[in-house]
């Protein structure tokens, strides 16, 4: 076992006392309050794409029978400033998810995010998230953490786990390790901050398509009502052409 497995599975076992079966997925909003616009929302110029990273885990998390949950706080947003236009406020984003997290009791939850954009964003929701609920564990993941962990972890120190690279496989594998149904040498793409110091794991695993069979590749979004993204914001580059500018 190496030095890093040693002292993440210390962490491990101080953070999942018991058993690690329910694993909230999040994806914070794309902009902060200050950057808002309501006027781009309700015109359809602001990006409202299905959470594809967040389906795909969840799909996973289902397979290692585990039981996930996702809410799109993004979405939210957009919805709520087309359907309550006058009284709309921004922050109704913590009152969702503090009815998600009461409702659903997570065991662990995983906040992704794809563009850097979404940095100021995300480190608000997990500060919300550890302010208010300080016992359950956060992982972070996307392309933002991955494309520099170590940065990452130290600007926000209450992420618990920062997951680089892709996770499909990894994320799984690693409640698998938490569950002590896979052994700590199993961990990958994990790192975390020690006192004040950058631990990593070297193993890479990279997902397998399996071309056989499609199903294995489709994300699964639970009750996410995604056919409704497309009327309250943008899905792809192009849709100045549905409104006719």
């Amino acid at each position: 076992m190496s030095l890093a497995s040693e002292i993440i599975e210390s962490r491990i076992k101080k953070l999942f006392p018991g058993s690690c079966e329910k694993i909230l997925l999040i994806l914070p909003p794309e902009t902060i309050e200050q950057n808002f616009s309501t006027e781009l929302i309700l015109n359809k110029r602001i990006p409202s794409y299905p959470p594809y990273s967040c389906g795909i885990l969840a799909r996973n998390l289902k397979e290692h029978h585990y039981t996930p949950e996702i809410i799109d706080l993004n979405f939210i947003l957009l919805c709520s400033v087309h359907e309550n236009t006058a009284n709309f406020n921004y922050r109704i984003w913590e009152e969702k998810l503090s009815d998600k997290i009461n409702e659903f009791q997570p065991d662990f939850i995983g906040i992704s995010t794809l563009f850097t954009i979404a940095h100021e964003s995300m480190v608000n929701v997990i500060q919300y998230v550890k302010k208010k609920y300080p016992k359950i564990p956060i992982i972070v993941g996307g392309v933002n953490i991955s494309n520099d962990t170590e940065k990452i972890l130290r600007v926000c120190p209450e992420i618990d786990f920062g997951m680089f690279s892709e996770g499909d496989v990894a994320f799984p594998d690693f409640i698998d390790v938490i569950n002590k149904k896979l052994p700590i040498e199993k961990i990958s793409h994990i790192a975390i901050l020690d006192n004040n110091q950058f631990v990593s794991t070297n193993e890479r695993i990279s997902p397998v398509i399996n071309y056989s069979n499609i199903k294995k590749t489709q994300p699964d979004y639970l009750d996410l009502p995604v056919g409704d993204y497309s009327k309250y914001g943008a899905i792809g580059a192009y849709n100045f052409f549905e409104l006719g500018t």
